[in-house]
């Protein structure tokens, strides 16, 4: 293959949505392109700002938490994409300071317990407790929205 197909294929992966550099080239390496073919289309696609992993990590980070995930859950998600040390730290500080890791755990909470999915009951703590940890939130968040007084207001504010 040549390099102008390697542009041509990486430009097409990534007028359907972003990528990081590593997820394309893992694409374009299973597409069967030269690793210099594939070095030079990121290079272009860089170049030209269709290639950003900090961008692209930003919009991931915005995308979790507006579904109620939690630092631990999108650094995991941000390594798995092939993203470095550096950018995975900027964006969890970006993002997540212990007030926005409050306000995306209460929207997750609030989507589980708007949904019926947990009845009051007697473990119930202990339910939100896992399904808190599963989203990636911190044991501190976790504690301090699931106090006695904060669990009341949370479950009458979702009543039916």
């Amino acid at each position: 293959m040549n390099e102008k197909k390697a542009f041509k294929y990486a430009l097409a992966r990534l007028t359907s949505r972003d990528h990081s550099c590593a997820e394309l080239a893992a694409k374009m390496r299973k597409k069967g392109f030269s690793p210099q073919d594939i070095q030079q289309a990121l290079s272009t696609c860089h170049r030209l700002g269709y290639l950003n992993d900090r961008r692209y990590a930003a919009n991931l980070a915005a995308n979790q938490k507006s579904k109620g995930y939690g630092p631990a859950k999108l650094r995991a998600l941000l390594y798995g994409k092939g993203l470095n040390d550096k950018i995975v730290k900027f964006t969890i500080e970006e993002n997540f300071s212990p007030g926005e890791q409050r306000k995306a755990a209460i929207t997750a909470l609030n989507k589980k317990l708007r949904l019926g999915k947990i009845q009051h009951q007697r473990d119930l703590r202990q339910k939100l407790w896992r399904y808190l940890r599963s989203r990636g939130f911190s044991n501190d968040i976790i504690a301090e929205l699931l106090a006695p007084d904060m669990l009341d207001k949370l479950l009458s504010d979702n009543k039916g």
